[in-house]
């Protein structure tokens, strides 16, 4: 579709149903920009239809809208659907539409693969992280990269929390991590395993700069100018792949290669291990219980059996 400007009519729906996803029912950042997204692409389309009010929208239109799209990957087909009962829901509630085109939305499920992400073995998982131990010297970010994998594998921490871990998360005399996780909102307690500490600490005497541009809270940062904060859509994957290919692995040997790989890893460990799915719920986030005193149960014996894999989102 034609990236057409919204007019300020558009751009002020958009603002206030993007604000009620946010702040009123605590929608996540990633769930909001995708949001905006389809708000956008459809509102886009509008325009380019002469469809300059709400008010003007009919059947007929919205029918061919949906015209438009039947070709595309499913998945998005059916976050296109999702989106747009969402924003007609919120248009009604709202008194900006009376009729109710959600009637004319295809009726569908959420979309879910039929397979997880790739599961690293256990013994891939482990020649993974020591390729990226390895190169620790030998590229600008590679201290860096290795403490956050480390993490990542260990704890099964999402890739976006340890990008947005602060110094004060850490309490190096309870050896622990406290974070509120930027999917759930809710906050996590992990262990600090001694290996993981080490390689913070490597990172902090090696390689991360002293001086750095405006706030220093955040642990990790960027390897060069400007020296701040990580983004949030920074790519591990090429890292994956170097060390895939370092331990001679082959890229087809799994279906998918990211962060979601070594959570999955974790996960199956656990259950190998006989570890309760309460416990493993609340180690990768997922529960509505209190995750410190239920991962803090896990002794040392059981953590020492569980290769940590990365993360599920």
């Amino acid at each position: 579709y034609k990236d057409i400007p919204l007019n300020d009519y558009y751009i002020n729906i958009l603002n206030n149903y993007l604000d009620f996803w946010q702040n009123i029912k605590n929608n996540s950042e990633s769930t909001i920009k995708k949001k905006k997204i389809f708000t956008i692409l459809f509102f886009n389309y509008l325009i380019d239809n002469n469809i300059y009010d709400l008010k003007e929208l009919n059947k007929e239109i919205l029918l061919k809208y949906l015209d438009n799209i039947k070709n595309d990957l499913l998945s998005k087909k059916i976050s296109i659907y999702w989106n747009l009962k969402s924003i007609f829901l919120y248009l009604n509630d709202n008194g900006i539409l009376k009729d109710n085109f959600n009637l004319l939305i295809p009726i569908t499920k959420r979309y879910k693969q039929k397979k997880l992400p790739s599961c690293f073995t256990k013994e891939d998982s482990e020649a993974i992280i020591n390729a990226i131990k390895e190169e620790v010297s030998n590229t600008p970010a590679g201290y860096r990269n290795y403490a956050m994998f480390l993490m990542i594998m260990r704890l099964g921490i999402r890739k976006i929390d340890v990008i947005n871990l602060k110094w004060e998360n850490i309490n190096w005399e309870s050896n622990t991590i406290t974070f509120i996780q930027s999917k759930t909102k809710k906050i996590n307690t992990l262990p600090l395993p001694n290996d993981v500490g080490e390689a913070i600490i490597d990172y902090i005497k090696l390689e991360r700069p002293i001086k750095i541009r405006g706030n220093d809270d955040n642990v990790f940062i960027r390897a060069k100018y400007p020296l701040v904060k990580l983004d949030a859509s920074l790519s591990f994957n090429e890292v994956i792949k170097k060390a895939l290919i370092k331990c001679n692995i082959p890229l087809d040997k799994y279906n998918k290669i990211g962060t979601h790989s070594f959570r999955h890893s974790l996960a199956t460990e656990l259950i190998n291990e006989q570890v309760p799915v309460t416990i493993i719920a609340s180690i990768l986030g997922h529960n509505n219980d209190n995750s410190t005193k239920t991962y803090l149960e896990i002794n040392k014996k059981s953590l020492a059996l569980c290769f940590i894999g990365e993360d599920y989102e």
